[in-house]
């Protein structure tokens, strides 16, 4: 059987993508932002295949009397598989949280962003998450309003400001920074062994939040400790 010249190629492309994924750790996403770059180096240590996801988590644990939220982070194949590490990163036993919104952190503020085991050196390029406050000028709304940015910085002085450039809310009154972790460190203390890595490049995109109310299923929730 003849194979055409375009079947040949694609099949070139998906076996080069493959290779870049299993070497480099990228998302495919993230591989064609890089393909002007020079080539990645193999290498020895493990990399990941899965996903980092970010996950606004929301809910109203005992002695609250409004919907309490928090940004938590999880390693996996896609969202449906994260569900035990979210339930393990919400704060609060007993009533179940539920998802508010989530992205992939694929492409971040200019750079890819992949998972590895390597440790990034001191002084390297990372990934950050700012969480500013702010109040709407004029209105006096009984709230402080808050934003949730990641940002790629060397510190988190840079990180702050990087945030406050980026935010869609610059101009509010008293703009302040609530929050501020590198998310490497929240990955070691939920126990996962993978790090950041960060690969500049100027055709990275930013990450796409997907909002809506999310529920985990009673019976999970049950099997996980938790009350629906």
């Amino acid at each position: 059987m003849l194979i055409s010249s375009y079947d040949r190629t694609i099949f070139l492309i998906k076996t080069v993508v493959k290779l870049v994924q299993a070497t480099c750790g990228l998302s495919i996403r993230c591989f064609l932002a890089v393909l002007d770059l020079a080539p990645f180096p193999l290498r020895s240590h493990e990399v990941s295949e899965d996903k980092l996801f970010a996950v606004m988590l929301g809910g109203n644990p005992a002695g609250t009397s409004v919907e309490i939220h928090d940004v938590v982070f999880a390693v996996g194949p896609d969202i449906e598989s994260i569900g035990g590490q979210l339930l393990k990163a919400w704060f609060a036993p007993g009533k179940a949280p539920h998802v508010d919104s989530w992205m992939i952190l694929d492409m971040v503020d200019g750079a890819c962003i992949s998972l590895d085991t390597d440790a990034a050196p001191d002084g390297a390029l990372d990934l950050w998450h700012v969480n500013l406050g702010f109040y709407e000028a004029g209105k006096a709304s009984f709230v402080e309003g808050h934003e949730n940015l990641f940002v790629i910085a060397s510190t988190a002085d840079e990180a702050k400001a990087r945030a406050k450039q980026l935010a869609t809310r610059a101009g509010s009154a008293q703009l302040h920074t609530d929050a501020l972790h590198r998310v490497s460190d929240r990955l070691a203390a939920l126990g996962s062994p993978f790090r950041i890595r960060v690969t500049r490049t100027e055709a990275a995109g930013q990450p796409l939040a997907h909002d809506g109310y999310k529920p985990f299923a009673k019976d999970f929730l049950k099997a996980n400790g938790f009350n629906a």
